[in-house]
């Protein structure tokens, strides 16, 4: 099991999954997963650890952000053993407000040398995924490059433009791929990039607030149902992880 936030534990468990076993593996194998931002700390830590075996070498895989600016960045450490000792590397940031990518880091596959900036631009806007691109170049406040500097100057498609605009001015969403993103996307991608609506819709005046309460109360109460019937933690484990061991013991065949 590896667990933790910016320490990263790796513990070996019993087989029944039951607990940790005794004499086992339990160490650290990443003191620190932000140290790859060098002095820009105090974002968020390093968490949500996933470990794979890709051709012999153990890849370790969590998110983190920098301390200056939120930043979801996807940071790979690689060993020879599960164990360690690890090198690690960015591997993905994609350098905006609200977690949707739009410039890739590359890491090198021989020696997890340098990493290479790929911006997402240079083509049509096709679809709404497109369109969502070169807003986050657009509309961010960075300035401190060329490349930047042109970005928030660029022209961008008058659809695009039309749905900024008629979001700045009523916070109504205009929604031009039925196949891409829905309305709450695209309120998460404007509302994250900095558009703010300077007024609200006319039709918000034409509902009922005690409907839309009633509403609402109805979702609390059926949310909180369907969490009161779920299973705790124990419960799943013994009911799925553990009954999968003991199939897969039945199927042993015991040595004598």
């Amino acid at each position: 099991m590896v667990y933790g936030g910016n320490r990263i534990m790796l513990t070996e468990l019993k087989p029944d999954l039951t607990g940790t076993k005794p004499g086992g593996v339990n160490k650290a194998i990443i003191e620190h997963v932000n140290a790859v931002f060098g002095a820009d700390q105090g974002g968020l830590c390093g968490e949500g650890s996933q470990l794979s075996k890709i051709n012999g070498r153990y890849y370790l895989l969590n998110i983190a952000s920098p301390g200056s600016r939120w930043a979801r960045t996807d940071i790979v450490h690689r060993a020879d053993a599960i164990d360690g000792p690890y090198g690690g590397r960015i591997a993905l940031d994609d350098l905006e407000k609200i977690g949707i990518p739009f410039a890739f880091r590359r890491v090198d596959e021989a020696a997890l040398g340098d990493t290479a900036i790929l911006p997402c631009h240079g083509h049509e806007v096709g679809d709404a995924t497109d369109g969502a691109v070169v807003l986050h170049y657009k509309l961010t406040d960075r300035r401190d490059s060329e490349l930047w500097r042109y970005c928030a100057a660029m022209p961008i498609p008058d659809t695009l433009a039309h749905q900024i605009e008629v979001f700045r001015d009523s916070g109504r969403v205009v929604v031009l791929d039925s196949d891409g993103f829905a309305e709450p996307s695209w309120i998460s991608i404007l509302a994250g990039l900095g558009v703010l609506p300077r007024n609200h819709s006319p039709f918000v005046d034409t509902v009922d607030e005690q409907s839309l309460r009633a509403h609402f109360g109805r979702l609390r109460k059926a949310i909180t149902a369907a969490v009161a019937a779920m299973p705790d933690h124990a419960d799943y484990i013994d009911r799925h992880a553990k009954a999968l061991v003991e199939a897969q013991e039945e199927r042993v065949p015991q040595q004598h």
